[in-house]
């Protein structure tokens, strides 16, 4: 667990900026670049303060798609681990902002080897899931297609 004074601390969204670095990216440049965000969880657990930290970065950099988007976990206090379940809905948004072309890719920072090997897990089983879902649809609706198709021989 977070320390309920830590969480208070922080708002949901935190924008972070260095004056001489805000300009925006030359859209004919942006093909030579690749454009990353690193996001630092803190105690909110909501995917709108994902989504609003990924749509505020490509605002400020003025840009329509990051290349990669890092999430940090929060600092945690000796021995306290942190739990697959206080990632789960962040990634689930990050994988959300991919499927919608937000970020090409994303990726997870400062986890130990059990916290990545449950979160590669999980999302694994997640994606495998997904992909059920999708086939099972497109086969049903091959199936009913070809049910309603009468030759007239």
């Amino acid at each position: 667990q977070i320390s309920p004074d830590l969480v208070k601390e922080f708002p949901d969204v935190l924008e972070c900026t260095v004056s001489h670095a805000v300009e925006k990216i030359n859209p004919d440049e942006r093909e030579e670049m690749k454009v990353s965000a690193k996001l630092f969880i803190v105690g909110s657990n909501s995917s709108s303060s994902t989504r609003n930290a990924v749509d505020m970065a490509c605002s400020v950099l003025g840009v329509a798609q990051l290349d990669s988007v890092i999430i940090a976990s929060p600092p945690i206090e000796d021995g306290v681990n942190l739990s697959l379940e206080h990632l789960q809905p962040y990634w689930e948004e990050l994988e959300n902002l991919v499927q919608s072309k937000k970020i090409v890719a994303i990726g997870t920072s400062d986890l130990d080897k059990t916290q990545l090997e449950q979160l590669y897990q999980w999302a694994q089983n997640c994606f495998l899931k997904q992909v059920s879902k999708k086939l099972f649809r497109k086969a049903s609706l091959i199936f009913k297609h070809a049910s309603g198709y009468h030759c007239g021989c």
